[in-house]
């Protein structure tokens, strides 16, 4: 147990501190680019192995001393991570990287400083695997099981803690470890444990503000006068912030009849990303401020009773339809925190909510997972706003929008009532991707309904900057279109779309810099859509649930075309999001292959069994993350949530995965062994590639407990079953004349786990989830083939039995 404790504290805090990470650079930058920062840091898993392989006389002979001393490191280097990078001289803002050579070298050094708690982890665990390599099976099952209870351990510390005090306690775990690891009669290390507990209190009790990107929707208001962050509250969810101003300008789709004031002073951000606006009860005068808007058009031409609103955020959508005489308002938000903040932490400020309203019930439930559930219809569905205001250059491009796929607007049309309508705003942004992307979205709808006049069903109002769509259910009758013309000509809107339309209504009040618009609308609405989508500069086809990237529109082999009209410092400020990938995964290929061929130098040996080490353990590693990856993906309209899928998925994957590790203990390292569990591991991911979306959509209605049940039911033959090849690979270099490999192969399956992080969403985006899953397949398979393409040196004679 000597080795064991320390090592499932270290799994424990590596797993952990790379989700806070996450969250905290979500709040400052982006979620995706956090995930590109992490993916770097990660990749000390491949150094240690490089490390330990061209350091091996040395650290070997002196285990004593740099066992603790990498936990310790570990443990000191997540302290002081956070200060560091959040500090005024090395914050960056990830927009200026591209423009700024300033910025560029302050994340290389945020990358390396996130990169030496991970490097100074892995150490220690590549350290135990090498000298106790019979007992791979036992340890790797430790390892696995902290990681596991790692994902577990971030929702009950995002609900107590903030991140940046969150990520100090979570530096206990290495250092209980260090004290494990070495005697107590050492006074030398004493006093370094002591020193290092007092710098985690003093961290946890006073923690570094988080620098905010200027380009964050928080940090725009903010540099507004007499503003204010009037409320706060931190939850796994994200971190909500409401922000009082009485300079506020907050008008989407606004007429220039408007004349008032305007109503919202109190805005709501989560993570620094706008979420809406706040408005009081019963305050008709405020609530009044939509009747001057193109997202009132619903409402004018419905006379129903039942709204839904998805992604309700503040409610003012959800009151206004309560103020239009609709009795039965539904609003649902995927953040539960969102109600109790706007209901607890808001009330001083503007009395009782809107969502106190007796016509309005709230749901907190994911809107995509609501749709699949519910059995209610209703006579308008409000869809969430798209895009930012002034465009979000991008940068949500990997945000997986299951609301916005095909097959959430077919529940949608399910939900409808026989009058009912679907409606959609988005802002018009240059180049034109949001409204194309939208009403492709919303023709091919009712393509698949058989409708094959799909202008008879679509309205379109604009003013200079959005355009709000509405899809009827039914055909547009004459009197609806007289409602929409007076209302259009009352408040100054132009008509996009309506079945009568005339060629001069689109374009009476609000001219267009780019008249391209009216051009592109008309080739989607008369069926040449398959002709755009091939010559389009962007991707504007509908988004999948095999895809669902709604708002990823770069089409790689564009890039040379979209420099020649941009350039290289403009062209990031519009698909930022899936440049980022690309450059993340250049970043790590360079690294990956550096690691990897280092200790090559210091290698001596028969190429064939070099050969087997690197493809056996590249494969797992790729195919393993891969699989890990793609599940937390398609478990998030399981769950509804990031959240719950993540800490589902990787406790259960890992959790089951030591298991197995555990049970390999109990069989020999025969290449037919290594046969018969790679070829069913390809095996099953394949069944679990074709069946998995049926058996998630057949059980989504269940509550959250059974749900988290099932996916351990789900989850765990195949994650056993994964936990076996990695530990024989090690036993197998253990017993032969390749032991020294064992940490170069650690190093390899740690480079190549990184790699597939990034590969797997690039291979997601362009060819969707499917064949990701089917590629995690054939690496196995690979992996497999590989024990007879380059057979591993001779064997010594292995304790073991056969499956």
């Amino acid at each position: 147990m000597g080795k064991s404790l320390p090592l499932f504290s270290v799994s424990v805090a590596i797993i952990t501190y790379q989700l806070l990470l996450i969250q905290v650079l979500s709040i400052s930058q982006w979620y995706h680019f956090a995930y590109m920062i992490i993916s770097v840091a990660l990749l000390g898993f491949g150094a240690s192995g490089t490390l330990l392989s061209i350091f091996k006389n040395t650290i070997m002979n002196n285990t004593r001393l740099f066992a603790p001393l990498f936990l310790w490191a570990c443990s000191f280097m997540m302290v002081l991570s956070l200060h560091l990078t959040q500090s005024s001289l090395l914050a960056f803002d990830s927009y200026l990287v591209f423009q700024d050579t300033t910025h560029f070298i302050k994340l290389l050094i945020t990358c390396l400083i996130f990169f030496l708690p991970f490097l100074f982890g892995a150490l220690y665990i590549g350290l135990v695997f090498r000298i106790h390599s019979q007992s791979i099976g036992k340890l790797y099952f430790y390892n696995l099981s902290g990681s596991a209870l790692g994902g577990l351990l971030l929702i009950p510390l995002m609900h107590w803690f903030s991140p940046q005090q969150a990520i100090p306690l979570v530096a206990l775990f290495p250092l209980l470890g260090t004290l494990l690891s070495v005697s107590i009669q050492k006074i030398r290390w004493v006093i370094i444990i002591v020193f290092t507990l007092l710098i985690i209190i003093l961290a946890t009790t006073r923690p570094p503000e988080l620098f905010l990107s200027e380009y964050k929707s928080l940090s725009k208001v903010l540099n507004l006068p007499e503003t204010e962050i009037i409320a706060v509250k931190t939850s796994p969810y994200g971190l909500l912030q409401a922000v009082k101003s009485p300079y506020l300008r907050y008008g989407p789709g606004l007429s220039f009849n408007y004349q008032k004031d305007n109503p919202f002073d109190i805005v709501i951000f989560n993570n620094g990303d706008f979420v809406g606006p706040l408005l009081p009860l019963n305050n008709d005068q405020s609530v009044q401020f939509y009747d001057y808007s193109t997202k009132s058009l619903p409402f004018v031409i419905s006379e129903g009773k039942k709204a839904l609103v998805l992604d309700a955020g503040g409610g003012s959508l959800a009151s206004y339809a309560a103020y239009r005489g609709f009795t039965d308002v539904v609003a649902v938000d995927s953040n539960p925190d969102l109600f109790e903040f706007i209901d607890n932490e808001l009330k001083e400020f503007y009395g009782p909510s809107i969502y106190e309203d007796p016509s309005i019930r709230t749901v907190a439930q994911d809107p995509y997972s609501y749709l699949l559930t519910s059995d209610d219809h209703y006579d308008v569905i409000v869809l969430p706003l798209a895009d930012a205001f002034g465009g979000s250059a991008g940068i949500f491009a990997m945000q997986e929008k299951y609301l916005l796929t095909g097959g959430s607007f077919d529940q949608m049309w399910s939900r409808l009532s026989d009058d009912g309508m679907i409606t959609m705003s988005t802002w018009i942004d240059f180049p034109l991707r949001y409204p194309l992307k939208t009403l492709t979205t919303l023709v091919e709808l009712l393509e698949r309904k058989n409708i094959s006049e799909p202008e008879a069903h679509l309205i379109a109002i604009r003013n200079w900057s959005l355009i709000t769509f509405v899809l009827s259910k039914r055909p547009i009758s004459e009197e609806e279109s007289d409602q929409v013309r007076v209302f259009a000509e009352d408040l100054g809107f132009d008509i996009l779309l309506l079945p009568d339309i005339q060629e001069e209504e689109r374009e009476r009040f609000h001219l267009l810099s780019d008249s391209s618009l009216f051009g592109l609308v008309d080739q989607i609405i008369t069926g040449e859509r398959e002709e755009l989508y091939r010559n389009y500069q962007f991707n504007i086809k509908p988004s999948t649930k095999n895809r669902p990237y709604f708002f990823q529109f770069l089409k790689v082999e564009r890039i040379p075309e979209l420099l020649q009209d941009f350039d290289r410092r403009t062209l990031p400020f519009l698909e930022l999001g899936y440049l980022l990938v690309f450059l993340t995964f250049l970043q790590i290929a360079l690294l990956t292959t550096i690691f990897i061929l280092l200790p090559l130098k210091v290698r001596k040996g028969k190429p064939g069994g070099r050969l087997w080490t690197f493809f056996y353990f590249a494969a797992l590693g790729l195919g393993y993350m891969m699989l890990e990856m793609i599940l937390i993906q398609r478990f998030i309209s399981y769950f509804g949530t990031p959240l719950y899928s993540t800490a589902a998925v990787i406790t259960a994957i890992l959790l089951f995965s030591g298991l197995g590790s555990y049970c390999s203990s109990n069989i020999s390292t025969d290449r037919r062994n290594f046969t018969f569990v790679l070829l069913l591991a390809a095996f099953l991911i394949t069944i679990y590639a074709l069946s998995l979306g049926f058996v998630i959509q057949a059980t989504i209605q269940l509550n959250l407990l059974i749900k988290i049940l099932l996916t351990l039911v789900i989850v765990a033959p195949l994650a056993f079953l994964l936990g076996f090849p990695f530990p024989l690979g090690i036993r197998l270099l253990g017993n032969t004349a390749r032991e020294d490999e064992i940490v170069w192969a650690w190093g390899i399956n740690g480079s190549f786990s990184v790699i597939s992080t990034v590969l797997a969403i690039i291979i997601a985006v362009e060819a969707g989830f499917f064949v990701v899953m089917l590629i995690a397949a054939l690496c196995y398979l690979f992996a497999m083939l590989s024990h007879y393409l380059f057979p591993p040196a001779k064997r010594n004679k292995i304790r073991g039995r056969s499956l």
